[in-house]
């Protein structure tokens, strides 16, 4: 993977300086169906057309399945959940869903696999 070197500062340190750090450097971006056809090219059984629609039955089936409150884990995929992103109310029975919660967010643990991404990657500047 490539990197590149920048210097970024801690906002809530700004008397500590700037300090450098890897930045990851993407080669693009792959659509559903530029996937799909990698997934083909590497032997999958499934053609290109039943992989996108299964991708896309599974996300509306996810958010079906989110807002109705339940945790999806996808084994190594991992496990995808919401978050609330609220504004304080004075007291509990002031607290209105309404008004208060301002925005839903979806959150993500990724599967063990994906965790180990670091394993037997190479780095270039």
């Amino acid at each position: 993977m490539n990197y590149s070197i920048v210097m970024r500062g801690n906002p809530r340190y700004p008397e500590q300086g700037k300090k450098a750090y890897a930045a990851a450097q993407y080669k693009g971006v792959m659509s559903l169906s530029e996937v799909a056809r990698h997934m083909m090219d590497h032997g999958s059984k499934y053609n290109d057309g039943d992989i996108s629609a299964v991708v896309k039955t599974l996300v509306r089936e996810m958010a079906e399945l989110l807002r109705e409150g339940y945790m999806v884990e996808l084994d190594e995929m991992g496990t995808f959940y919401l978050c609330l992103d609220s504004e304080g109310a004075e007291t509990k029975e002031t607290f209105r869903s309404d008004r208060n919660i301002v925005d839903v967010h979806v959150g993500w643990r990724p599967g063990r696999q994906l965790r180990q991404l670091r394993k037997g990657m190479h780095f270039e500047p």
